[in-house]
């Protein structure tokens, strides 16, 4: 599935950085909300980002982020199956022993791991979604960019 330019402009706009494609974005969608009355989430398109909507497609692209930080530091050969076992391995104990505690915080505590600190970004933006079989994860990290 190719990434829409629009879930760029989303995220840039969110950051606070306002580029000249997402400045555009923007303009185009307020006139066609206030000149022809279109309601604004379909005048920004943020209806075609994803089936799901725009705020699933973001939130998956930032937990998929995270998994792919996360991988970089898992020590290991090189090899993605390996890192993908270990990093479900740490998916999974993150899940059943860390998340449970940490799950209602906004911010990543400091006495976490920079691991852990991914893992907790991962399972903030993506929730249950959080990819746990090392298949899934060899596929996302293989490939980069991962289908919802």
């Amino acid at each position: 599935m190719k990434q829409s330019p629009i879930l760029d402009y989303i995220e840039t706009v969110a950051s606070g950085i306002f580029t000249p494609e997402a400045w555009a974005w923007l303009q185009r969608g307020f006139r066609a909300h206030l000149d022809d009355g279109e309601p604004l989430d379909r005048a920004l398109r943020l209806n075609c980002v994803h089936s799901k909507g725009a705020r699933y497609a973001v939130n998956h692209r930032r937990g998929i982020r995270h998994i792919h930080q996360a991988a970089a530091l898992i020590p290991s050969s090189g090899n993605p199956w390996s890192t993908a076992k270990l990093l479900a391995r740490e998916i999974k104990v993150f899940n059943s022993h860390r998340w449970p505690k940490l799950c209602g915080l906004a911010v990543a505590p400091e006495c976490l791991s920079d691991l852990e600190k991914e893992l907790f970004g991962a399972f903030q933006a993506m929730g249950s979604n959080v990819p746990r079989s090392a298949n899934r994860l060899v596929e996302i990290l293989t490939k980069g960019a991962a289908k919802p």
